[in-house]
Parts: structure tokens; C-alpha cells; sequence
């Protein structure tokens, strides 16, 4: 059974649920001698730039283990051996698991192997990596300072992914605000009473949940490259949207502009300013279609998510207004919360979207060597990256831009104290529920909320 990232060998045997996970670009041989332990099939695995692998199909075999072990885990003195995630990256992990969760990071191509030797600075196993005939030893805890003195200066650097997270969220709150103003501008003015209001609520609600149970069964159907193309579909569209508005603002503020003919490449400024006008709204969605559907990088990712987020912000707070948007982000929150905790089906959604390559993730790199094929959900600590949902930007957003739009006489307090707010929760959700995946939207939309009735207060006094 093959998805887009990976390959599942599943035993026919009925009762048997031994699952067995391969990189889809990997070649897999049947063994002639069965398992010394367990007498099930051997499989040679064979992948372009690694050393072939002899593994037993039950991923839990004793045998895996023992000619596997690249040293003793530091916290429980299992054997390290090297493991797959279901979309076929390797990581480092103990034998013990689940009751020991210690995982490493490793690189995803090289032969790896064990030196014998223990890190002076943290206790796991000294590796080297060998890779077209250049050798490098060092310890696979990321931050360790044995590191330090061996790698680039180029992988030393860190790039504060706290940091740009929350500037992505304070710069898509202000364009959203911006792009509320000028929609209004251009004559879209939203809802025009609290029963359109509610019908949209009701509307986006059932959408949401319509979308997630669609993505979820055609992934289990390995229908993922489906929800690829319709998912960049809609976020080409959103990009078209964005753009048709701000050629808008821009055409009208050029046709108002004194001194534009003296500017402009053809005589007749119409002319000039229509063909701007194409330009703005047809260019961006092209280079964004392309770009996302031929190797988006996390550049390419989180532009397009940052704009996606500005557009469903605007949107959604025009229609929505105030007390809908304040309705709208507790019921999410619940809803984010039950979906990672719960019936985790939020968890398996962030999975098929890295396993297929699907951008629903703003992704913020942690050093300059990143590479968007080592992202895990399961093994968060193993990535050099911070991973956050399109949605825990946007959804806190439509409250910051509806109570800034709508506010008592629109006042800034309802702008600045909703931001602030949201900050505060998304510094709690990033330094304090680091560990496992967690749900981003009960945190930061419990500071937007919280930050709202703080202004909503203040102008009552």
C-alpha cells in the first residue's frame, strides 16, 4: 500500500495488524531466510544515499533492535536504533518506546553509524555521518555543545522562531485590519443584519468541519494527492481574491494621483492603469500557483499562508461582526482542543498534510541548514523548525479585525489590546506546550478574547 511519501507492507495473515513503514522512493527486497527471532520475512531496504538495511517486517522484533543499536539511551539505557516515521523520514529513537520517548534527529541521507564513543556534554552516543566521501562526527542532540565546535557557522545560527511567529501574527493583523478598511472602501460592506450574520456563522462552521472529514477519508482512502490540488486550488483562489482587491486600491489611488501622466509607459493613462490592473491581479496567483505546485519551500509556505490568513480575516470579520467572531473563536478553541487531545484526528490531518506535502503549516526554520523533508508531528523535538497551523493565524485574527473595525467608535484600544492579548497566548502555547503536539487556538484565542473584554471595559469606564 503506497501513499505519496510512503509505503505501508501490511501482513494478509488474518488478525495480524503488523504494519510495516518504508520511504515510497525505496526499494524493498524479500529476504530467502526468515527472522532468526520471530521467523517472520526478512526485507532488504535499499535507499539512494543510505546503506542497504536488513530489518524483520514486525517493526517491534528483537532482531531490529540488536543489529540496529547505535548506543544506550541517556534516560533509560535502551538501545538507540534507528527509526521511520510513517512518511518515511528517520529519526533516532529508544527501544524502549513508548515507555521511553527520547528521539533524535538525524540526517536524511548518509550512512550513520555508531562510534563507540559517549558525548562528554550531554551522555548520548557519538554517530558519524559519511556521505559522498566526506565524514562528520557528532552528537544527534541538536543543541548540544559538543556540536558547537564542529559545525558550520552557517548551521550554528539560529534564527528565533518564537520570535518570527509572532511577528507573522502581528504583521497579519495589521494587513488584515488594512485590507478590512479598503474592502469597505471599494464597496463591500458585509452582513447587513445579525440573521446574515448568524447564517454565515453557522455556514463556516459546517464548512470547517465538512472540509476536515473530506481531507480525512480520501487520506485514508491514499487519495492525499487530491486534497493537494484541491486545497492549492483554494488557496490560488484567496491569492486571486487579495490581489483583485489591491489592484483596486492601487488603480484608484494612481487614477487620483496629479502629476500620472507623467509616469506612464503608454499615452493614453486608461490604458496604462488596465493593464496594471491585470498585472496585479493575474502575476501573484500565477507565481503562486506555480511555485506551490511544483517544490514549494517554507518561503513560498508561508507567504501564501500569511496571505490566506489576510484574506479569511477580512472576510469572515466583515460578515461575521463582533459578537458572531467573538462565538466563532470559543467554538473553535473547543473544537481545536478536542480534535488534538481527544479524538486527535487534528494530529493525523497535520500529518497527511507534511506526509503530502499539503501547505496548511506555517513552518519557521530554527537554523539555516533546515530541510523541509525532516518535519515530524509525532517527534516535534527532533525538528528544526516551529510548526503552526494557517488556522491559529487566522481564526484570532477575524476577532482582532471585526473588533477593530466594529469597535466602540473605533477606537485603537480595540485593535491594540486583542494583538496584545493574542501575543501573550501565543508566547504561552510556544514556551509552554512545546513538548507534543498541541492545540494552538484555546491559547491564543483565549488572549484575543481576554484582551477584547479588556477594551470593551476600559471604554465602559
Amino acid at each position: 500500500m503506497k501513499s505519496r511519501d510512503s509505503a505501508k507492507i501490511k501482513c494478509v495473515t488474518p488478525g495480524c495488524r503488523i504494519d510495516f513503514y518504508v520511504p515510497a522512493n525505496t526499494l524493498v527486497k524479500v529476504e530467502e531466510k526468515k527472522c532468526p527471532e520471530c521467523s517472520l520475512p526478512l526485507i532488504r531496504i535499499i535507499r539512494r544515499g543510505q546503506a542497504p538495511e536488513t530489518k524483520c517486517i514486525d517493526p517491534g522484533c528483537i532482531y531490529n533492535t540488536k543489529n540496529s543499536s547505535l548506543g544506550k539511551c541517556p534516560l533509560d539505557g535502551g538501545d538507540l536504533i534507528i527509526r521511520q516515521s510513517r512518511s518515511g523520514k528517520r529519526f533516532l529513537g529508544c527501544s524502549n518506546y513508548p515507555k521511553c520517548t527520547n528521539t533524535y534527529s538525524l540526517p536524511q541521507m548518509g550512512f550513520i553509524s555508531a562510534t563507540g564513543e559517549i558525548c562528554p556534554e550531554c551522555g548520548a552516543p557519538l554517530l558519524v555521518s559519511i556521505r559522498k566521501g566526506y565524514r562528520w562526527k557528532f552528537c544527534p542532540k541538536i543543541d548540544c555543545k559538543y556540536n558547537g565546535g564542529r559545525m558550520t557557522e552557517k548551521a550554528q545560527l539560529r534564527s528565533n522562531p518564537e520570535l518570527w511567529t509572532i511577528i507573522i501574527f502581528v504583521v497579519a493583523s495589521i494587513l488584515a485590519t488594512l485590507f478590512t478598511y479598503a474592502l469597505t472602501d471599494s464597496g463591500y460592506q458585509g452582513s447587513t443584519s445579525t440573521t446574515e450574520s448568524a447564517s454565515y456563522f453557522i455556514i463556516y462552521i459546517l464548512a470547517t468541519l465538512g472540509i476536515t472529514g473530506i481531507i480525512l477519508f480520501l487520506a485514508r482512502k491514499n487519495k492525499g494527492r487530491y486534497v493537494r490540488t484541491i486545497f492549492l486550488v483554494v488557496m490560488i483562489y484567496v491569492i486571486f481574491f487579495v490581489s483583485l482587491v489591491i489592484s483596486d486600491v492601487v488603480v484608484t489611488a494612481l487614477f487620483n494621483y496629479q502629476y500620472l501622466s507623467l509616469y506612464l509607459p503608454f499615452p493614453d493613462e486608461y490604458l496604462t492603469l488596465e493593464v496594471l490592473s491585470y498585472l496585479i491581479w493575474l502575476v501573484p496567483p500565477a507565481a503562486f500557483g506555480y511555485l506551490l505546485f511544483s517544490k514549494p519551500n517554507w518561503i513560498v509556505v508561508n507567504i501564501t499562508g500569511l496571505i490566506l490568513s489576510i484574506g479569511i480575516a477580512s472576510i469572515w470579520s466583515l460578515v461575521l461582526g463582533i459578537w458572531f467572531a467573538l462565538a466563532l473563536l470559543v467554538l473553535m478553541a473547543v473544537y481545536d482542543y478536542i480534535s488534538v487531545f481527544k479524538t486527535k484526528h487534528m494530529v493525523t490531518l497535520a500529518n497527511v498534510a507534511i506526509s503530502e506535502k499539503i501547505p496548511m503549516l506555517f513552518v519557521i526554520p530554527e537554523s539555516n541548514d533546515f530541510d523541509m523533508d525532516s518535519i515530524s508531528i509525532e517527534h516535534r523535538e527532533g525538528n528544526k523548525a516551529l510548526l503552526l497551523g494557517f488556522g491559529d493565524i487566522a481564526i484570532p485574527t477575524v476577532l482582532v479585525v471585526s473588533s477593530s473595525v466594529y469597535g466602540i467608535q473605533r477606537s485603537l484600544l480595540f485593535f491594540i489590546l486583542p494583538l496584545l492579548g493574542g501575543i501573550a497566548g501565543m508566547t504561552y502555547l510556544m514556551f509552554f506546550m512545546k513538548r507534543r503536539p498541541a492545540p494552538g487556538l484555546p491559547a491564543i484565542n483565549s488572549g484575543v478574547i481576554a484582551g477584547f473584554a479588556l477594551a470593551l471595559l476600559l471604554t465602559a469606564i
